[in-house]
């Protein structure tokens, strides 16, 4: 019964969408139609490759439509140029480039990485996975060595913009091809269009500035230890850096408990009372090994180091007792493992939403720091009526990140 009354509803839901795609279909063809019918026209002519038929097409919509509607993005007209051999006009139009009122569909470059997740098409992709067959195509040519040169720097960064990979894109320097290419030929007629038009390269500032939290271990030596007991180290720092050159600046502290009693500036200190030792230091190194992965300093500067009563229950408002160890030269050694590297923390090398790309590079880090500390010669370190040696030892852990504004790469 069932069956019964639902074999004609369904019947007739068939025959309603059939009647209303018919309405559809019985519209007049518009421009707009026309594009997305052209586009799978181009793509059936690249299979066999009629190259012919495909610049017919372009030349349609170009002059009876006035290129208000661009049957091929911008990156996909260039490919095709280059797969059909169209490279004197191509030239011409990129040496013609500055002169007044001149437009040309070379100009618009167009960076699809960053939106390949709605910009995707078959011709794209048609063209990506002939890409070989493309410079191959320019290689059989009879052209200048500076028309070649260009033609193929030009190519992979069509290719590069149009999301394609492979080995040769993938270890594609922009900045470092424009860079040779302008060395090579100085007098070239494209260089002009090279420093202009192409999207720039931000590479990373020597400048950089960073920040690290850390922990770890420290102990005085000698006779100081016969006082206090040092424990783990919590501190901040700030870093600067120039190229191979860098400076710190760090703020830690230890709790700590004295060993034995003792007077000191008429000052009971009493066994098993809490400590609070603390450090203030700026040093200043240079980086004798530096790479993408990790970077080696050693570094000289001055450390302030005292030592302060802890009392967290004593609500006297009175400075609580110290004994300051006045100033030490710091002798210190850091290893920086980079857990991500400013080189390529740039994704958006070339241009983006921001016209621009990414306003600053960033490094992240693991660092593991050794110091040693020795008092200046004329410090007069006193607990009680003793002078003591009041060399010290650290070793610390931590994890900080580094920031270098970016800066646009000279070609």
């Amino acid at each position: 019964m069932l069956i019964f009354f639902l074999v004609p509803w369904i019947n007739g839901a068939a025959q309603e969408f059939e009647d209303v795609e018919g309405r559809i279909s019985e519209m007049p063809e518009t421009p707009e139609t026309l594009y997305y019918k052209a586009r799978q026209y181009i793509y059936q002519n690249l299979q066999t490759n009629n190259s012919a038929e495909i610049s017919r097409v372009i030349r349609l919509f170009s002059e009876k439509y006035h290129d208000t509607i661009p049957v091929l993005y911008p990156n996909e007209r260039i490919l095709f140029d280059f797969w059909s051999g169209n490279y004197d006009d191509l030239l011409k139009a990129i040496s013609a480039y500055g002169l007044p009122g001149y437009y040309s569909v070379y100009y618009q470059l167009f960076d699809a990485r960053y939106y390949k997740d709605w910009l995707r098409s078959k011709i794209f992709d048609y063209f990506c996975d002939h890409q070989i067959d493309l410079y191959n195509r320019l290689s059989r040519n009879d052209l200048s060595p500076q028309d070649q040169g260009f033609l193929n720097l030009f190519l992979t960064v069509q290719l590069q913009y149009s999301a394609c990979t492979s080995k040769v894109i993938g270890e594609f320097d922009l900045s470092l091809a424009v860079s040779q290419y302008m060395h090579d030929y100085p007098e070239s007629p494209y260089n002009r269009f090279l420093r202009e038009q192409l999207s720039p390269e931000y590479v990373a500032s020597p400048f950089g500035f960073g920040f690290q939290f850390f922990s770890g271990w420290g102990d005085h030596l000698k006779d100081y230890d016969k006082y206090f007991s040092y424990g783990g180290i919590f501190g901040v720092g700030l870093d600067l850096e120039w190229n191979r050159f860098k400076s710190f600046y760090n703020f830690f502290g230890s709790w700590g408990k004295t060993k034995q009693q003792f007077v000191d500036k008429s000052e009971v200190w009493e066994k098993n009372q809490k400590v609070l030792t603390t450090n203030g230091e700026i040093s200043i190194g240079y980086a004798i090994v530096e790479n993408r992965s990790f970077a080696v300093v050693p570094h000289y500067g001055i450390d302030w180091l005292w030592v302060d009563q802890n009392n967290p229950d004593d609500n006297n408002d009175e400075d609580e007792p110290s004994v300051n160890l006045k100033s030490n030269h710091l002798l210190g050694f850091l290893l920086d493992w980079n857990i991500s590297k400013k080189q390529e923390t740039n994704a958006m090398n070339y241009n983006s939403f921001m016209y621009g790309g990414t306003r600053s590079f960033t490094r992240a880090f693991v660092r593991l720091r050794v110091g040693y500390l020795i008092p200046h010669g004329n410090a007069n370190i006193k607990v009680g009526n003793q002078t003591l040696d009041g060399r010290a030892l650290f070793v610390n852990l931590g994890i900080g990140m580094t920031i270098y504004p970016r800066k646009k790469a000279r070609y």
